[in-house]
Order: structure tokens, then sequence, then C-alpha cells
């Protein structure tokens, strides 16, 4: 808030204007829509500062400057988005329209140049801008100058030396308008407002009217009547005019809600308290206004500004139960308890009150009594005594010297309100007389109407200074006292004084006003309206809304004023031509049964039709339906009488309760019937009587004459129950002993409440008073504690680790209030459980609520595992996997004969989701070796003949070492059998290392390859050494 209100802050300080208006009063707007329009805002923080800085040296600007951001929050953040960037004062395009002229008083009959048109080189030179014109002598239609709304003359847009308003008829559309002359007290700007009003007075579209100036002479009377004929104003701001009492005119502008007439000598505001659309007011630094009665009329008033007056009683403002903000600092006021009624305000500034008792007799020895009262009846604190007096509530007390001519102390006392700084504070002066008989001046006893006409001769009092006197009202025949006056009964002074009773002429009952509505024929279309107030009230009709028909016009006296003859008001409707849909009309008894023929009707929308019930033999109409005569319209209707049965009514029965003396003991019951109906009485319970018999005729049957049935009761005597009243908080706590209140059944009984410190009656038991009975009453007074404001309860919502899942909410209320906190809606997740103190008790110590919430379980969609070889072949039943979404999921491969794991699967384990997933396991196939052929025991080889050395020789005739059963061998050495080679191992067909049932075998057949081979090879070469 500190970072935009310092932004407009800065924005308005380009325009001497904002240094001139209102206090911040434009918040209230928001909550009015018809009341005032938030554009207002741009004029009033700096007026504050500037104005109030003067008015109230002990202080108040810093403190009005922080009530002037809070009040403007809601108003600046709306014109602010509203206006963009918010610079509402120098955007030379934000006020045009196009093609919106209304039917203007005055036009140019076509295109002229704009210094012809506005004759002052100033202003012509900001409508050039305002149209992004090249230059003052460029021409100008009407339809551009209907384009302008807006317009600022200040000497910030242009220079200061305007003079001339001339052209400013021809605006037909401005709605806005701001003059500020220059602000310096020694120098003026040239224009003046008096010769210029005719041309401002023009403007009929006008809704804003801004206009301050420091002026060396008052605005005079003429001056003033011509903005009273701006009869649109909604805001209307004169600053220092030096209206000297001046404001009458203000009773022709109705429609204003906010206004602003600070520094203007004004005394009597009469006037203004006819303004009943008021939402905010200014007055400012008038210094004479004393009597606030005519602004206890004003419904609408949200925030008032009276500091620097000659107020003394603000009684008349608490009746004023809208208002927020009242400033009534630098008066003579010392009670404002009567504004402890004001339960919207917010603000009360009520400091440097100064105030001057009357003269009382010096004493050495004195004493007088506090006579300042704040809110809810509380004596303000008294300091700074003068002459070491003493304080000792409520009274004040010097030791004085003989020469001492008055005495003085200062008051002060906090306000409890929302705005920290309200605050009552001020001075009284005591004066002091010789101790001597010394005639004072006179009082005059006045008798007057409320514009000040004599009702009764004035009454004189005399007597001595320092005596009392006391003066009264009389009766005058046609008026009635309005209050009475502050200073009724005082004390004689030196000086005279006016004791002024004000009386309010009795309201006399005008003549009526009938509104018809009528075709042209005088034929009535609705029913006639009758207005009724008061000689001299306005009053306002209305026309209606009537199917089929349009209104012709408004007659001249559709709105007037209520006289003593009786006055009509026709509105002439034309009949549209459209048929209408039927009219059926039906003959039913009570359950619906046709009785005779149903009748249709048939018009146009519009016109009227009227129904008739038949006679119908043994039958009589209950009622005319409310819609037996009406107008036709677009949509069916139906008409339905309703018949019932003739009934001969019969004479009633009287069934009274009475004890043997015939005293009534219960309220007579009335039976009623039709003749030859049968009655029932009922006797009834009656506390502490006993019926003694039932009467003959308690049943019977109706006829045509009276009869009373008397049931006569015995009074028991019997020693009542005891009535215990109990004083109890609302919880059930004992505040006070009870007291028991005994009796016989039937007494009466009547208990009181007590007064208990530190709490209030909260209201009075239905059965304070009551009947003893044989059963124990208890009446229950209940107190409520005195309010203290207590600390705030927060209530958070976390998950399990703290983590924050809902904006915290804040508890307030007061001490010993019962709290009650509440769980909230999160997606996606459940309250865990409510904690313990999720309800409990205000206390002067902050406490926390925490709800702890648990994530949603949902179920997911199922994860299916495969387990296939490389072709996508099924090896294994699939296996599913169930969970919740969020939940962990971890799969496993499986074994299978003959196969083996190729690689695990990258989604092996993941998180289970909303959408089905699969795992695929692939698998090899192991490659099996073959099982190694047995070798053939070689043959003898023949002896060889003995050949030539020969390089390497072929195959032996010897049998060759056997080959490996899966590879072919190698060629052996020629010259001798080969060895057998070892068996190579089969191919791999997977990267997996062979299983332990696999290796054994595999050992076992290379193994025993190896022994065959070297036994094959001993032999052989056994056999070559032995050759």
């Amino acid at each position: 808030m500190k970072r935009n209100t310092t932004k407009l802050i800065t924005l308005m300080s380009t325009s001497v204007l904002a240094t001139q208006l209102l206090m911040p009063v434009v918040s209230l707007a928001v909550d009015l829509e018809t009341k005032a329009e938030t554009s207002f805002t741009e004029q009033f923080k700096e007026t504050t500062n500037s104005e109030l800085t003067s008015s109230d040296p002990g202080g108040s600007q810093d403190n009005l400057s922080d009530s002037t951001e809070n009040s403007l929050n809601v108003a600046v953040k709306d014109e602010m988005s509203s206006q963009q960037d918010s610079n509402l004062l120098n955007d030379e395009n934000n006020n045009v329209v196009e093609n919106e002229a209304a039917s203007p008083d005055e036009v140019i009959p076509s295109s002229k140049p704009i210094n012809s048109i506005f004759p002052d080189n100033e202003l012509a030179t900001l409508i050039k801008k305002k149209l992004n014109k090249a230059s003052i002598s460029s021409p100008v239609s009407q339809s551009e100058l209907d384009s302008i709304t807006e317009l600022l003359l200040n000497g910030m847009d242009m220079g200061w030396d305007f003079e001339s308003v001339e052209g400013l008829q021809y605006l037909n559309n401005l709605t806005k308008l701001e003059i500020a002359g220059k602000t310096s007290s020694t120098e003026e700007g040239k224009l003046d407002i008096n010769t210029q009003m005719d041309l401002i007075s023009s403007l009929k579209q006008l809704k804003k009217f801004y206009i301050t100036f420091s002026m060396s002479t008052a605005m005079t009377q003429e001056t003033a009547n011509k903005i009273g004929q701006l009869e649109n104003l909604t805001e209307l701001s004169m600053n220092n005019q030096m209206l000297v009492n001046n404001c009458d005119f203000l009773t022709t502008i109705p429609n204003l809600s906010l206004l602003n007439m600070v520094s203007n000598n004004i005394e009597d505001i009469n006037p203004i308290g006819e303004l009943h659309n008021l939402v905010a007011l200014n007055l400012g630094d008038n210094k004479r206004i004393e009597n606030l009665e005519p602004l206890s009329n004003l419904p609408f008033l949200k925030e008032l500004y009276l500091y620097t007056n000659n107020i003394s009683d603000v009684t008349p403002l608490s009746n004023i139960t809208t208002l927020e903000k009242i400033y009534l600092f630098n008066n003579h006021i010392i009670n404002i308890e009567s504004l402890t009624n004001l339960k919207n305000a917010t603000t009360i500034d009520a400091k440097n009150q100064t105030f001057t008792n009357d003269p009382i007799l010096w004493q050495k020895n004195l004493t007088i009594i506090n006579n300042t009262l704040s809110l809810n009846d509380k004596l303000p604190l008294i300091s700074t005594i003068s002459h070491a007096g003493t304080y000792e509530q409520p009274n004040i007390k010097w030791l004085l010297d003989d020469d001492i001519e008055k005495v003085t102390y200062s008051f002060s006392l906090a306000l409890p309100l929302e705005d920290q700084s309200s605050l009552f504070s001020g001075r009284i002066t005591q004066p002091l007389l010789p101790n001597a008989q010394v005639e004072a001046a006179s009082v005059t006893v006045k008798h007057e109407d409320k514009d000040g006409k004599e009702l009764a001769k004035p009454v004189i009092l005399d007597g001595n200074i320092g005596d009392a006197y006391k003066s009264e009202s009389v009766k005058i025949d046609g008026y009635t006292l309005k209050g009475t006056p502050a200073n009724a009964s005082g004390t004689f002074t030196d000086k005279e004084q006016t004791v002024v009773y004000v009386y309010k002429k009795d309201q006399v009952e005008a003549a009526s006003v009938t509104v018809k509505h009528e075709d042209k024929d005088g034929k009535e279309l609705a029913k006639p309206v009758i207005l009724d107030g008061n000689i001299g009230d306005a009053y306002k009709s209305e026309s209606v809304k009537i199917d089929g028909y349009t209104l012709k016009g408004t007659p001249a006296n559709a709105s007037g004023t209520f006289t003593d003859k009786e006055q009509t008001v026709v509105y002439v409707y034309e009949k549209d031509q459209v048929e209408a849909a039927s009219v059926t009309v039906k003959h039913e008894d009570k359950d619906g049964k046709e009785l005779a023929k149903p009748v249709i009707l048939d018009g146009n929308i519009g016109d009227a039709y009227k129904s008739e019930s038949v006679k119908i033999d043994g039958y009589t109409l209950k009622e005319t339906p409310a819609n037996a005569s009406g107008t036709f319209t677009d949509k069916e209707q139906t008409v339905v009488y309703v018949y019932e049965k003739d009934q001969v009514e019969a004479a009633s029965v009287t069934v009274k309760h009475e004890d043997k003396d015939g005293k009534e003991l219960a309220k007579p019951v009335i039976l009623d019937g039709n003749i030859g109906d049968a009655y029932k009485s009922e006797s009834v319970e009656i506390d502490g009587y006993t019926l003694k018999e039932t009467p003959a005729n308690a049943s019977g049957t109706f006829t045509d004459k009276e009869q009373t049935v008397v049931y006569v009761y015995e009074k028991d005597q019997v020693e009542a129950a005891s009535v215990t009243v109990k004083h109890e908080d609302k919880d059930g706590k004992e505040l006070a002993k009870p007291v028991i209140l005994d009796g016989n059944i039937g007494d009466a009984y009547k208990s009181e409440s007590v007064e208990i410190d530190g709490y209030t009656l909260k209201e009075t038991p239905a059965n304070a008073s009551g009947t003893f009975t044989d059963k124990e009453q208890t009446v229950v007074y209940v107190y409520e504690k005195d309010q203290v404001e207590a600390a705030s309860v927060t209530v958070k919502h976390e998950d399990k680790d703290g983590k924050e899942l809902a904006k915290p909410v804040i508890l307030d209320g007061n001490i010993g209030d019962a709290y009650k906190s509440e769980s909230v809606e999160i997606d996606g997740y459940t309250l865990k459980e409510t904690p313990a103190n999720a309800s409990g008790t205000f206390t002067d110590k902050e406490q926390t609520v925490v709800y702890v919430y648990e994530k949603d379980q949902v179920e997911a969609a199922s994860v299916t595992v495969k387990h296939e070889d490389k072709d996508g072949k099924e090896l294994a039943k699939p296996v599913i996997l169930d969970g919740n979404i969020g939940d962990a999921y971890k799969s496993e491969s499986v074994e299978i004969d003959g196969y083996t794991l190729k690689e695990t699967p990258a989604n092996t384990s993941g998180t289970f989701t909303d959408k089905e997933q699969t795992v695929v396991y692939v698998y090899e196939k192991d490659q099996k070796p073959t099982e190694p052929t047995e070798p053939t025991e070689p043959t003898e080889p023949t002896e060889p003949t003995e050949p030539t050395e020969p390089t390497e020789p072929t195959e032996p005739t010897e049998p060759t070492e056997p080959t490996e059963p899966t590879e072919p061998t190698e060629p052996t050495e020629p010259t001798e059998p080969t060895e057998p080679t070892e068996p190579t191992e089969p191919t791999k067909e997977q990267e997996s290392l062979p299983q332990t049932g696999e290796i054994n075998n595999l050992v076992y057949s290379l193994l025993g390859l190896l022994l065959i081979s070297i036994a094959g090879l001993v032999t052989f070469r056994f056999k070559k050494n032995k050759k």
C-alpha cells in the first residue's frame, strides 16, 4: 500500500490544486456506488498535509497523514487500475471520447480556429494539446470539442496568466472541471471567478467542479448562486472562497456526495443538512461553526472533518451511525461520550480542545470536578495542572495564593478504536473571581426556530458573578423543542451570555398525490399509487411497466412538492396491438371438482379482462380469486372460482375454567361449528388446582343457541418446590451465591439479578418471574465477562512434514471468548485428525492450531511384468503389480530352465501412475555343448618300410587320434599319428556364466578326453620306440 500511495502522492504533487482540496474521504465511495466516484482521491492526501499543518501544530499532521494513507487504500487502487499509470492530471488524451455529444446548449456553426473560440492564449494552447492540433490557429469542429470530457486549468498544463474561460460554453460534454488560481498569499492569478461564472454555469453536464483560489475578495452571492445552477454536480470543492456564511446555493444541488468547503467562514450549516446523499464532508477551519444539529439528517455520511471551529456539543453526531472517520481537533469539546453509539467509527481525532469553565469564586482550598467525559463514560487522565494542583479522581485540588485569577489543567485519553492514533485531549481554563458579591452580566434566554426566527419573548436572567442560573423552555403552539441547549444551566459571569432554545415546527400532513396510469381514453391500466408526505416535502412519481402498452410521455408534474391541496399525476400509455393468449375461467369445489362449464376469454395483450362467478345451487362462492380481473398477456392464464357447500353456522360453545367462586383460572376456549355437528370440550392442567368434576355438557351438539361448559377446579394446598436463582457466566461458572425462593404451589415468585464486578448481565431469563409449582425450578442469570481483546489464534494447514498446504487463518476475539477453527478442503489430501486445540478459549497469549493432512491414496493403473525371449515369446506367466498412485513398485526376474536373463529392463522399479505400465524381462536360450564321442582305439600300425627322410609326412597309416566331437581335427604330424586334440569348448550362445551343473559336466568331459588322448599318445610312442 505504501508504495502505491507514494506513487499517487508523487503524481498529485505535480498539481497545485492537489495541495488545496478535500482530505482523504474517497475510500467511502467504494461502498456507495451512486454516492461518490473515486476520481476525487487525487486531491486529498496533499490537502491533509498542507491545511492541517497550520490548523494542528501539535502533531496532527503526521497522524492524519497516516489516516489519509489508510483511507485512500481502496479508492487509490480502483483509481490506478482504471487509469493505468494514475497520471490523471497530465494525460492529454485520457478524456477524449468519440461522437458522444449531448444536445448542446451552444455550438459553433462550422470549423473555426481554436484561438477564435478560446481568445485566452493559455486556454487555447491547452485545447490545442488536448486535441493534438498543430497550433492554436488550427481549425476545430464542434464534434472535436464534444470529445473533451475533463479539463484542468491550474498553471501546470497551462500558464498561470490565463484570464478568461471564454469558449468553455462550447464543451457540451464536459463532466469534470478543475480551476486553481495561484496559491501564494502574496501573489494571485489573473482569473476573476466572479466574472467568469456565467460561462461555467452553462455546462449542464458538469458533475465534478473543483475551484481553489487565494482570493483577495470574497466570492459574491451572485457567483455562488450560479454554482447552484450546476444541478447535476456530485462532487464540489471550493476552498478559501471567503463565502462568509453563504451556502444557501447548495440546496439546488441535491445529488452531492462529496463536499469540501474548507476555510470559508461558514457558521450556519442548515443548507448542508439537506444534502441527504453526502458521503464525505469537509467543513474544517471555518472557525465559526457551533450547531451540528443539521448534520444529524445525513444518512450516508461516513467521513466528517470539523476541525478548527467553535464546536462544544457533538451530541447530534450520535445519530449518524454510518460515520467511520471524524476529525474534531482544535474545538471546545469536553464531552464525547455521545459518540460511543457510533459502532462503525474507526477514527476519532479530538485532540487540542480548549475550554473555559464558567467563572467561580476564588477559594484558598479550591476543588473542582473533572467535567470531561470520553467514550464509554470514561474520565480522561488529568495532567499538567497549574499552580501545583493535584488530581484525585474525579477532583482537582489547589492550595492557592490570593492573587490567582485562573487555574488550568490538561486532559488526555487514547480512544479504543481501530486507528490507534485516535485521541481525546485538550486544556481547560477555570477563571476565578474575587471572593465578593459582584453583579454579573445578564443571561438572555431566547426561543427560536432553526432559522433564528423569534417564537417567544426572550427572558432576562440576573444574578451575581459565580451564582448558578437555570433557564427553562416554554410551550409554543405548533412547535416542539428540538433539544436542550448545552448552556441551559450554568454560572453567571462578567460577560453576557445567551441561551437559545431551538424549536422544530410540527409536521403538517400534506394532501396526497395520486399517480394514475391510463390509456388515452382515461381507462385505468394499473392501480393508482398514493404518495403521502408533509407540506413542503418533495415527491417523485414513476411510470410502471404495463404489458401491451408503451408510455406516451412523462407528465410535467411527475415530480414536485406536497401542498395542502390534492394533486394528480397522470401517466398516459398507448396500447400495443398483439393478440393475447386466452384466459380460462373455471368453477370448482375445494377438491377441484368441476361445478360448471369453463368459460374462455379472448383479447389483445394489454387489454383488461374481467371474469365472473356463477350461481350454483347448494354452493356458495368461497372467495373471489386474486386474478378474477386482470390483463391479457402472451401466456395462458387460468382463473379458478372455488365454491363451498352451504353450511348453517351454529352458535358458539364457550368452555370456561373456574374455581368454586367463579374466578377465571384459564382463558376461555370458544368452540365453533355448524348446527348438528358434535363438539367435545376438555379440561386443562392448572398448577395448584385439581378438577372437581367433569360437567354434564362437556360434550354435546352445536345448536342455534349459545352454550357454556364450566369446568370447576379446587385449589391444592401444597408446599411448592423451591426456586433456585443462580448467577453464572456463559460456561456455567458460579459468579455469586445462589438464592433459594420458597412458597406454595400457584404463588407468584420474582427473582433479581446482582451486580458482579467485571461482568455485565447478558439478558434477563424468561423465567425471572413466574409461579411456584411442585417441581423444582432454576432461574439462571447469565453474565458476560467484560470484553478484553485477546491475542490471536493462528490456524495452520500442513502435511506431516510441516509443509504449508493452505494459507493460515487468523482468529481474533476477546479474552474468555470461545474460538472454533475449521479444517479446509485440500485437493489430494485428507485430514489426518482434528487437533486437540481445534476449539478453545481466547487468552492473552498467542495460540497456534495445526491441522495435519495425509496425501490421498488413489488406486493406480497396474504394472504388468512379462518374461519373454528376444522374439517376444512368453516364457513365464506375466505378473500383475497393483498399488496406489505415487507408491513405488519393484519387479523381479524369474528362473527359467534353459534361459538366462539377458539384461535388467530400465523400468524394473518405478512409481505407480494413473496409466498402465509394462516391464519386459528378455531372456536368451542357453547353448548346450554336444557330448564328445568316445575316441576309437588306434589300430596297430604296420611296420613301415624305411622311408627316406621325408619332409612333413602325410597322414600315417596309424589311426589318427580321435577328432574333437564338434570341431574338425587339424591335420596331424605326417611322421607320426597326431595326438588327439582336445575338444574345443562349445561356442557360447549368450554372455552369461554357466550354472553349477553345467560346469561339472564340462569338467568331467574335458578330463575324460584328456585321459584318452594321453593313453593313445603313450601307446603310440611306446610302439615306435620298440621298433
